[in-house]
């Protein structure tokens, strides 16, 4: 194989075979698209913290807030492009044809404890903010099916149905963001909700499919 093939294969990300066919089983072939990066962009980025946003600005003003996201957006937009420019390195990656994952950077110029060490935190922090994601999600379905008709939920221990209405929060709780859904004073209890089965029903077939299939529902 000459110089100039060799460059080939290495801009292209393909791989050859024994036999001398090109492996390309590792290149990625589908699109997010720039509309899908923007939303998984605002998504990751801001994520349940958008329904608190208003109160924010109510509360802060809207200058401080303003100031506080677009630093917040200049220090993450730096973080991608280096890592954008880190994952460019990755052998066979120049143009992005690959599917590499976010530890496998790590993994190729750091070594495995580095690369384990990365990937036990990002699921951490994706599963901190998926968490933090649904529990947001149902409370304001709840508090969206409390403020029309009721919502409902089934109390574990001991067993009963509930039912609660905004009604039962003042005035004052519902201005300042106080009034949650099912906020007894009964104390901590194990409850299904119906804002927690609408969402269920809403993000599981997004769950199903991989990041680039669900881009479009983002």
């Amino acid at each position: 194989m000459g110089l100039s093939e060799r460059r080939t294969d290495e801009e292209t990300g393909s791989e050859k075979n024994a036999d001398g066919s090109v492996d390309g089983s590792n290149t990625s072939t589908g699109t997010i698209g720039q509309l899908g990066s923007v939303a998984i962009g605002v998504h990751s980025l801001v994520g349940p913290a958008l329904l608190s946003l208003p109160a924010a600005c109510q509360r802060a003003g809207l200058i401080p807030t303003t100031i506080t996201l677009m630093f917040a957006y200049l220090l993450s937009s730096l973080c991608a492009l280096h890592m954008a420019n880190i994952v460019s390195m990755v052998p066979g990656n120049r143009n992005f044809q690959k599917t590499v994952e976010f530890s496998e950077p790590f993994r190729i110029f750091w070594g495995p404890k580095i690369y384990a060490f990365t990937q036990a935190t990002f699921f951490l922090c994706a599963m901190s903010q998926n968490v933090s994601a649904i529990v947001d999600t149902s409370q304001v379905i709840d508090n969206f099916l409390g403020h029309t008709m009721g919502s409902v939920a089934l109390q574990f221990f001991p067993t009963s149905l509930l039912i609660w209405k905004q009604d039962a929060c003042t005035k004052h709780e519902v201005a300042d963001g106080q009034c949650d859904p099912f906020n007894g004073d009964d104390g901590p209890n194990i409850l299904l909700s119906a804002g927690y089965l609408v969402a269920t029903l809403i993000f599981l077939p997004m769950c199903l499919v991989d990041l680039k299939e669900n881009s479009r529902f983002q």
